[in-house]
């Protein structure tokens, strides 16, 4: 089985039968050993360069996505002109990887994988051997029905992992922020996304608390005390408890004679404060 790769956000998967035992190896063609590549247009450039293209023979692997394969002597041709009318906003080789043939297993954690219905393919069964397969994963949707014209969320910014090893607590977390922060707690904001994901999956009921583990064994305890369902989204109210210790007290005085008593600001200004009348 071989599997290619196109960078962190672009996904190139092709599965091919794998060799029967004791089949020697060949050597490689001269087209298999200059990879082909894998070029993705800006959108300018997708309507300027599409149709050209496909007349020289390149195959379009993702209308939306802009992404294109090209064979290493299509690649030669076209790439220099590509490049100079700006039409390219990331090329790179494609990279293949061996994969050692395994023996098909149940997988225990099949039935938590949300995510296949989210991107349509539960129930897909695959093709078999010797069939090639694209995948491309065009990266996390974080758009919200409730957030629908709110232009100051635009990113996921805090992402939540956790373990079933817990030492201290029921369940266990961290969460991970920019710029590669741990928040040292369970985190509340996490708790709470996590409360209404197991009421939502029916692992909890209303008033069932948990205790929920940070990284370091510190732990909060956190329960769904109201849930309601509006427009086909389940609300949940949750309820998070923990414990928090004084470390110092600090006074801030402001003299008369400070000729910056609002402070400065080096760089770009502030962005317009968002006017939530906007977001009904």
């Amino acid at each position: 089985m071989v599997v290619r790769l196109l960078s962190p956000l672009l996904v190139l998967v092709a599965l091919v039968g794998a060799p029967a035992s004791g089949a020697t190896d060949i050597p490689p063609s001269a087209s298999e050993a200059t990879p082909a590549t894998i070029v993705r247009l800006t959108a300018t450039g997708s309507c300027a360069e599409s149709a050209a293209l496909a007349a020289a023979g390149a195959e379009q692997i993702d209308a939306k996505l802009r992404l294109w394969r090209l064979e290493p002597a299509t690649a030669a041709a076209l790439l220099p002109g590509l490049d100079r009318r700006g039409a390219i906003a990331e090329s790179q080789p494609e990279q293949s990887y061996d994969v050692a043939v395994t023996s098909v297993t149940p997988d225990p954690l099949e039935a938590e994988e949300w995510w296949r219905t989210q991107i349509g393919i539960e129930g897909l069964e695959a093709p078999g051997p010797g069939v090639p397969v694209t995948i491309v994963d065009s990266g996390l949707d974080v758009a919200h029905p409730e957030f629908a014209g709110r232009p100051d969320i635009t990113r996921c910014y805090q992402t939540l992992f956790t373990s079933a090893e817990t030492t201290t607590g029921d369940r266990k977390q961290t969460i991970v922020c920019p710029p590669g922060s741990l928040d040292r707690s369970p985190c509340g904001t996490g708790t709470s996304a996590r409360v209404a994901a197991l009421l939502a999956r029916g692992e909890i009921g209303l008033d069932q608390p948990l205790r929920f583990e940070g990284v370091l064994g510190t732990c909060f305890s956190a329960s769904a005390v109201a849930a309601e369902e509006r427009g086909g989204i389940l609300y949940v109210r949750p309820k998070v408890t923990g414990r928090a210790f004084l470390t110092g007290f600090h006074q801030f005085v402001l003299d008369p004679d400070d000729p910056l008593p609002d402070g400065f600001r080096i760089g770009f200004p502030p962005r317009p404060a968002p006017d939530p009348a906007a977001w009904s």
